[in-house]
């Protein structure tokens, strides 16, 4: 399942890259893919299939990769959107980095507060 997600997660982007070149509404469209799909995909990639990988960042730069060639695919080649693609890379690997943090590896993120009486 390690390798089939990110191929489903790169068959869904470009189910939304269709549906954003065809659709009116295509800007609620794109919004709905970055703000939603990407990073929710990134994050449970990371969180439930690479969760205890000896070698998990490169499977989340390789996931980060396919979900923004599947942007590459159907935009203009161009600096503009070269740029574009490096953020939703940059957007999508955040994501699947904090995916990566676990409690064992990180405890001072959850230490709990005192209460005061």
């Amino acid at each position: 399942m390690k390798f089939i997600y990110p191929l489903f997660s790169f068959l869904l982007s470009v189910v939304f890259q269709l549906l954003f070149l065809f659709l009116d509404e295509s800007a609620l469209i794109f919004v709905i893919w970055v703000m939603i799909d990407l990073p929710c995909s990134s994050f449970l990639y990371s969180k439930k299939f690479l969760k205890d990988g000896k070698r998990s960042i490169p499977y989340t730069l390789v996931h980060s990769f396919l979900l923004t060639f599947s942007y590459l695919l159907f935009c203009s080649p161009g600096i503009e959107s070269f740029g574009t693609a490096l953020v939703l890379f940059l957007w999508c690997e955040v994501w699947a980095l904090l995916g990566l943090i676990r409690k064992q590896k990180m405890p001072i993120l959850f230490l709990r507060k005192k209460r005061c009486p």
